[in-house]
């Protein structure tokens, strides 16, 4: 009989956030023939990667939004709890969204609670949210059975000590460097001698897209041939614009939308940069790792994420100046393939998917004797 695991989103359906791609990269390289997976979302909404989820077996079930409907959510989540009877439920929501539905978790006797920690801030300005949101991180534990975290900062911010690193892992060979379709790209978008910077991710408060534009605007000071590549979208998108044409910087910067094809996007450039205020431990940082480029990232994520000696760390309060410094520094390296030190490291799927997949089947974070070697 399969084990039934329920995984429990924080959006309105399966879109290409940073939590939406850890939970598919594991989704997609997870053998199911034994469990079912299922997902919950709050609100309607059809995301790009849904129908896949339904393609392999998954039940995708909306309730309402809790922000909106608190009790009617609350009383469908114990509902669907009490009537599908799961023996797994994986919750990868903000604190009080891991409170909120593993304490009702308990009270329908799931035996297997996860509360899966991403983050190391509420991401939230609105004072009460947060307060709501820190009442909860204290007391998750009093109704989670095993705390997974992302990162030892992410661990440690929500849980203490007693947490299991699951690392954001990726398909490693979809962002090998592959000289090809760098230059495919570079010609595309037609960049083929200039200095290509780009930046990945949603656009808002958390990434600090708008100091990345201070810092770009330092650089085009002095290399007019430098380009910044933004991709994503976000609630800053129109005061970033706003901003770049204010620079009069429009000509340099190019803002690429959601993309489905940030393998390819990330062979074309020459550095990444990821100026967060905060991070669990960002997806896009490995994938950027992976294609070897060079990345500067501030240094309030966690040093975990320093798997190669290409990746440089600042403190944002050493300004644009410093920052623009030591991008440049980074133009004209060198790339090369990094399949096996990424293995090495714990980031490939096909080898960390096995590590969860043996827990949802018996209940043991670790690899299956045989697999030490995949």
């Amino acid at each position: 009989m399969k084990k039934k695991i329920l995984i429990i989103m924080g959006g309105s359906s399966m879109g290409v956030g940073g939590i939406e791609s850890m939970v598919l990269n594991y989704y997609r390289n997870i053998d199911k023939k034994n469990l079912q997976i299922d997902f919950v979302f709050f609100g309607e909404g059809e995301g790009i990667c849904d129908e896949e989820l339904r393609e392999k077996g998954s039940r995708l079930f909306h309730l309402p939004i809790k922000s909106k409907h608190y009790i009617k959510s609350k009383k469908e989540m114990k509902r669907l709890l009490l009537k599908e009877k799961y023996d797994i439920v994986h919750a990868n929501l903000n604190a009080a969204g891991i409170f909120s539905a593993l304490k009702i978790a308990k009270q329908c006797k799931v035996p297997i609670r996860i509360a899966h920690a991403h983050s190391t801030n509420h991401g939230t300005t609105n004072k009460l949210r947060w307060i709501w949101n820190d009442f909860a991180r204290k007391r998750i534990s009093k109704y989670s059975t095993h705390n997974f975290a992302c990162s030892d900062l992410a661990g440690v911010w929500y849980f203490g000590k007693e947490y299991t690193i699951v690392p954001n892992a990726i398909e490693v060979e979809r962002y090998l460097f592959n000289p090809l379709i760098r230059k495919e790209i570079r010609d595309q978008y037609d960049v083929k001698d200039k200095f290509v910077i780009g930046h990945v991710g949603n656009l808002g408060y958390p990434k600090n897209q708008s100091f990345l534009v201070d810092i770009f605007e330092e650089i085009s000071k002095t290399n007019t041939d430098a380009e910044l590549w933004l991709i994503g979208e976000g609630n800053d998108l129109k005061f970033l614009k706003e901003k770049v044409e204010a620079l009069n910087l429009a000509s340099k910067v190019k803002f690429l939308g959601r993309r489905d094809d940030v393998n390819r996007l990330l062979q074309g450039m020459d550095v990444f940069v990821l100026p967060s205020f905060f991070e669990g431990f960002p997806v896009v940082a490995v994938e950027a790792i992976t294609s070897d480029l060079p990345c500067v990232i501030s240094d309030t994520i966690t040093k975990m994420v320093q798997i190669t000696d290409k990746v440089r760390m600042l403190p944002l309060i050493d300004g644009k100046e410093k920052w623009a410094e030591m991008i440049y520094e980074e133009k004209g390296l060198n790339r090369g393939n990094t399949l096996n030190l990424i293995t090495e490291k714990g980031f490939n799927i096909k080898i960390e998917a096995k590590k969860l997949e043996n827990f949802y089947e018996n209940g043991r974070y670790e690899l299956c004797s045989g697999l030490e070697k995949f």
